[in-house]
This record gives structure tokens, sequence and C-alpha cells, in this order.
């Protein structure tokens, strides 16, 4: 089924143009520069999704954003129907953001020629257009569980909002890989599968304090006492005033 494909093609000019995670293997969070190893869409009974497959000098990335499930389509339900196009939407949308940072004018030129086929899972489409495309993409820390959920850990998470093409710019021309950076820095969620589970939420908590106790306080200004008055048949006080040491900042 070549659902992508099926979908971009329904897609007018117009909305081509506007269409606007996930564990991998790097430690750090910050914005870099990827190569794509692999680019396909998966089709199954229960959902549809986006793989990308990311290269960095620094390891390994990955997206996984799921669309609409299958069933919905034609569902009576309206809010399974409603359910299917917005999964959808999301799911297009990141492909063009990819696509747009690539170097794709958009979305359909980098679906052109994709390859069907199948996986152990479900029905696949390859973009092989953007494979060995570089562009710069952004990760952030997330808390995500194992499978038996009894083990919260750390991943870093493909941010597809933040894409820049292969220069570090944005679609608008501006550089904005500094500030990516310090965005992902800063950035610490927990996966929403995970959102009301306590052992993540004390993971959270565990690595807040480890990012609060990488920032030392700065050093306070040392305080200036006055001179003392000068007495009669005293020597004259000196008129510089005396400056003592505030001791060294304190490190949280």
């Amino acid at each position: 089924m070549a659902f992508i494909t099926n979908l971009v093609n329904t897609m007018s000019k117009d909305e081509l143009a506007s269409a606007g995670t996930v564990s991998d293997n790097l430690r750090e969070s910050g914005t870099r520069l990827a190569t794509i190893k692999e680019a396909y869409s998966l089709t199954t009974p229960n959902y549809t999704a986006l793989i990308v497959n990311f290269e960095t000098s620094e390891g390994t990335a990955k997206i996984f954003d799921f669309g609409g499930k299958p069933s919905f389509e034609n569902s009576s339900d309206e809010k399974e129907q409603e359910k299917f196009t917005k999964g959808n939407e999301r799911l297009i949308g990141t492909l063009s953001r990819i696509a747009k940072a690539a170097g794709f004018k958009d979305i359909s030129q980098a679906v052109a020629g994709a390859v069907e086929g199948t996986n152990d899972k479900g029905a696949t489409e390859a973009f092989t257009r953007l494979v060995g495309k570089k562009l710069h993409i952004s990760t952030y820390k997330e808390i995500q569980l194992n499978q038996a959920g009894d083990k919260a850990y750390v991943s870093q998470v493909v941010d597809s909002m933040k894409l820049l093409n292969e220069k570090g710019l944005d679609g608008m021309g501006r550089d904005r890989v500094e500030a990516f950076n310090a965005d992902m820095l800063d950035k610490i969620t927990i996966d929403y599968r995970a959102k009301d589970k306590p052992i993540a939420i004390a993971k959270l908590a565990e690595e807040q304090e480890k990012a609060l106790g990488s920032v030392s306080t700065p050093q306070q200004p040392a305080p200036v006492t006055e001179a003392p008055q000068q007495l009669s048949g005293m020597p004259e006080a000196p008129t510089q005033a005396t400056i003592v040491a505030a001791p060294a900042g304190l490190t949280i």
C-alpha cells in the first residue's frame, strides 16, 4: 500500500509548500550535522509510521513518528476519523520538514520514486531520494520506560520541529544552530506513555537535579567597608576604602 505517496498525491501545491521520537545512541543533547541513512514509511493493521535513521559524528539517531490508524479511515465514528486525519497530517508535516531541510523544494520531490516493499511488520515505502542527504538535527533528553515498564532510562530524541539544512540555516536563511543547541541543552521531557508513572517522574527529577548541579552561582562582588572616621590626635585615616574579600561562590 503506497500510503505516503497516495497522501502526497492528493495534496495541492499550496499544501505541499506549507506542510511543515525515538531512541538513539547519541549521549549528549544539542544540534549537529547528520546524514540520512534510511527513510521509509511502515503501514500495519494497527498503525502507520515514518522511520528515519540519521548518522552523526557522535553516533546515530532515529525519528519514529506515528500517523493515523488505517482502520479509522472509514470508521463511522467521527472522532476516529479525526484521529486518522490528524495523525496523517502530523506524519506528512514531519516528512515535509525533513525533505526541505535536506534540500528538496517540497515533500513531493522527496517521495518521488519511492520503492514499495514489505518487512516482518507490514508494508513499506522507501524514500531513496532522501538517503545520503545532510542536514542538522536537534536532540534532547527524554525519560522513557523499558517494555516491561519497570525501568526508566534517558534517551536522546530528535526534535522534528528543529531541523536545519546542511549549512545550519532555517527556511528563512537564518543561522539557528547556536539557538537550537541552547534550547536542546535545557530540554528534558517524559515520554507521553510514561508521564504518569512514578518511576519516570523520579528519573526526571534526578536528571533535573544533575542539570542544576552543573551550574555554578556567580561569584558575588566583594563588599566595601567605609574608612573609619578620623579622630582628634590620631593619624589621618586612609583615604581609600578598605576592601574585604568575599568567599568564593558556592557550587550548587
